[in-house]
């Protein structure tokens, strides 16, 4: 026989087996338990939090304002005044056109920068600046440039957008000035 072998097969349960292992070796697989029992305990709470923001954009995709809230929610309780729920409360709010919704839009868009947005791995605000344009949605499609201009100031793409905004509202020299900064 090709793979007969006389060894009998050992199991990590036999105590022969046990015997074999030595004190170092049970405290190195002690400590690799507790390691990764730490590491799952750690990352708990960030994996809420971009849960949390992952679940109010979709339900803001979906227009299902209030589970935009719920979840906006629990990633405030999680980290408060995170510019990424900032930013995301402002995209409801622009979504959700409840009262006074265009200043509460900017104000959280305003914060948001101020606490050091850059971009938001949730929203591609070029992109929904782009869909709100398509739509006709002009009201809100202007305080999406806005800040997308704000993030991004030298995006072509958001440049050409606020160009196509501005020639849609008739303030022509405006939408050419903003098309060359489209320009490289």
């Amino acid at each position: 026989m090709l793979f007969h072998s006389t060894r009998r097969p050992v199991s990590l349960f036999d105590r022969r087996r046990r015997s074999r292992l030595s004190g170092k070796t049970l405290l190195r697989y002690a400590a690799v338990v507790v390691a990764v029992i730490l590491t799952i305990w750690a990352i708990r709470g960030p994996v809420a939090f971009y849960s949390a923001l992952y679940e109010g954009r979709q339900a803001i995709s979906r227009q299902d304002f209030a589970q935009a809230r719920q979840a906006f929610e629990r990633a405030w309780e999680l980290k408060p005044e995170h510019p990424y729920v900032l930013d995301g409360a402002g995209l409801l709010f622009l979504h959700e056109q409840a009262a006074d919704w265009r200043a509460k839009a900017r104000e959280n868009y305003t914060n948001a920068i101020a606490k050091g947005l850059r971009s938001n791995p949730f929203i591609n605000h070029v992109k929904e600046a782009r869909h709100l344009l398509d739509a006709g949605r002009y009201e809100q499609a202007e305080v999406e440039l806005e800040h997308t201009l704000a993030l991004f100031p030298k995006n072509a793409t958001a440049n050409l957008l606020a160009g196509h905004f501005l020639y849609a509202r008739g303030h022509l020299k405006k939408a050419i000035d903003q098309y060359q900064k489209a320009l490289p």
